[in-house]
């Protein structure tokens, strides 16, 4: 289910529901008193309810990622890595069918279930989890134009390109997304490697922490002088 993951997933695992069947048997004041406003998502979920907005079909090719937000919010930290993620799962899937995204929407709907949606050409078609994140955090952000809340986010990559061409790992223009891709896809081609050999959580990126709450640190009790003799 599109709800049941990061946080989710993990509190999931804990109540010992690896079934949809398992789910069901907890009520829906259960699920939200575990997983508060995410509660009830998930049992809709569970249930073939789907609250997302119907859209027309395309008639193009597209690499579509969604995401529910575990709480409706507007904390800039809490969508981006939102919105890494997305283009983390959309990136593995373009670079599995061995194709590029030539161009980039990205959907918001907030609270009050309004959508706002913006979309953007790249400059070079592109399957690095890193640029297109850079291209989508542009995009997000001129789709923020109401304080409220967010719900729900989708990232569409469109116009796909078949055929990744191979790019140099140094050079001066390895990292920037107006040249030919450079470094980034040769960081997702291993990333992929590494996580197809050791498992997802081989490797993870700084953005899966953003607005997380960090261990408390103690601070070391102050040394007083010792009175002279």
């Amino acid at each position: 289910m599109p709800a049941a993951r990061g946080d989710a997933r993990e509190r999931l695992s804990d109540l010992n529901v690896q079934w949809v069947a398992d789910l069901l048997r907890f009520s829906q004041t259960q699920l939200q008193v575990a997983f508060g406003a995410h509660g009830g998502r998930l049992r809709c979920q569970a249930l073939g309810i789907d609250a997302s907005p119907v859209r027309r079909p395309e008639a193009a090719p597209a690499v579509v990622e969604e995401e529910t937000l575990a709480e409706d919010s507007n904390e800039e930290a809490v969508l981006l890595r939102a919105l890494f993620g997305l283009c983390e799962r959309a990136g593995a899937r373009l670079r599995r069918l061995e194709a590029r995204a030539g161009r980039l929407r990205v959907t918001l709907r907030h609270s009050d279930t309004i959508l706002a949606r913006r979309e953007e050409r790249l400059a070079m078609p592109t399957a690095a989890d890193l640029l297109l994140f850079a291209q989508a955090r542009a995009i997000c952000h001129r789709a923020r134009v109401r304080r409220v809340r967010v719900r729900w986010i989708e990232l569409r990559c469109l116009e796909i390109a078949r055929g990744l061409r191979q790019l140099t790992l140094f050079g001066p223009e390895a990292f920037d997304e107006r040249a030919s891709g450079g470094a980034a896809d040769s960081v997702a081609e291993a990333v992929d490697r590494i996580r197809g050999r050791f498992g997802e959580g081989a490797i993870v990126a700084g953005w899966r922490f953003a607005a997380r709450p960090g261990p408390a640190v103690m601070a070391a009790p102050e040394k007083r002088a010792r009175p002279d003799a």
